[in-house]
């Protein structure tokens, strides 16, 4: 096996599948590349047994040369080592040249590299083939849907396992994305031009991950009932899917709107961003204090001090009203609405409250408030 390819071309496709290596594997053979040159192109595949990773650059597109002096061949080259040499490497082309089987040379112009190789063989096999539910989306829509919902997923191990996740549940021509911890949720709706029928729940590290990758174009999601691909150019990913029913369904979300506060959302995220200075540690426990009249966030530390500090701009229905949240939440609730106006909307002190855009009825927010207690 034998190449010479487009430096950047090849270090796009190193970074992107990239993703699925992990710093320590249980299995040796995932901390490895799988490189492939067939009659049609290169293909580069990571895997870290969940979640597999594809990409494929043809030999030329058009006038534009990619992949030259080749001979075809497949082998295995560790991921960190050959990353991390093509990013080193100054020409604008790089030669790969696979030596009996165990030895790799990478050079250009200036350098030469020589690491070991292994043999493909025992390379876990990943049928990347689209089928089950067909969801076809414009992957800019994808990309703000998931960064609208996937800071709500839990992050702790120790958590349900399906909250871990992002869940996709569709029972007609709506896909509810859905993503929650024990203290807020946050569900985006689309609204797709065919009926589908599934719920799934995927990997909330994986499908932020593909979000990233995305710049334009249309992705396609094949939903199977153990596993899930994502299509987008000419790259392919697989991943497995939490096991186990995810518990929120679309009751949550009725808020009865007892206290309605509407504001400019960089006004309130300045606001909450200097009360939160003197909030108490880890949980950062802001006091919001609202009435026609007056709306205050505070907070106090006894080791430290104190901060009140006063929104000017705003505009509120019902009767004073006070209540503590965890500041971080509702910022980034705030920041998913993506909007210039922000409502929170409360039917107490004591229940989840919502977070919304006033022009978005596709989006819901929710937060628990924390729990009245001594500073």
């Amino acid at each position: 096996m034998k190449f010479t390819i487009d430096r950047n071309k090849f270090l796009k496709m190193l970074n992107t599948v990239s993703i699925a290596i992990e710093q320590k594997s249980p299995s040796p053979i995932y901390l490895n590349y799988k490189l492939d040159l067939d009659e049609k192109g290169l293909t580069v595949i990571s895997t870290n047994g969940n979640l597999t990773i594809q990409t494929f650059l043809p030999y030329q597109d058009g006038d534009n040369i990619y992949i030259s002096d080749y001979e075809e061949g497949v082998t295995l080259i560790q991921a960190k080592f050959l990353l991390e040499i093509v990013k080193r490497l100054e020409s604008d082309t790089v030669t790969v040249d696979i030596i009996d089987e165990v030895i790799v040379d990478i050079s250009d112009n200036y350098s030469k590299f020589r690491l070991n190789a292994l043999k493909a063989e025992d390379y876990p096999q990943v049928d990347f083939e689209l089928k089950g539910q067909i969801v076809e989306m414009e992957g800019e829509t994808f990309k703000n849907i998931i960064n609208q919902t996937s800071f709500a997923a839990a992050t702790k191990e120790n958590a349900r396992q399906t909250l871990l996740g992002i869940n996709m549940t569709s029972h007609g021509n709506e896909i509810d994305f859905t993503a929650a911890d024990n203290s807020r949720l946050a569900r985006k709706t689309y609204h797709a031009d065919k009926e589908y029928d599934f719920s799934v729940t995927v990997p909330s590290k994986t499908i932020t991950e593909v979000a990233k990758l995305i710049d334009g174009g249309k992705i396609t999601l094949s939903i199977e009932e153990n596993k899930i691909i994502f299509s987008y150019g000419d790259t392919k990913i697989y991943s497995r899917l939490i096991e186990g029913k995810y518990e929120f369904t679309k009751k949550y979300g009725n808020i009865a709107p007892n206290y309605v506060l509407q504001a400019k959302s960089d006004l309130l995220i300045s606001a909450i961003q200097k009360a939160t200075l003197f909030a108490i540690e880890k949980i950062n426990v802001v006091t919001l204090a609202v009435s026609e009249d007056e709306c205050h966030l505070s907070s106090s530390t006894v080791q430290v001090g104190s901060a009140d500090i006063s929104l000017s701009e705003y505009r509120y229905k019902g009767n004073y009203f006070e209540i503590h949240f965890n500041s971080s939440f509702v910022l980034d609730a705030i920041k998913a609405c993506q909007s210039e106006d922000v409502v929170l909307t409360f039917a107490g002190e004591a229940g989840l409250f919502k977070v919304s855009n006033p022009n978005d009825e596709d989006l819901l927010l929710l937060v628990t408030p924390v729990q009245t207690y001594s500073y």
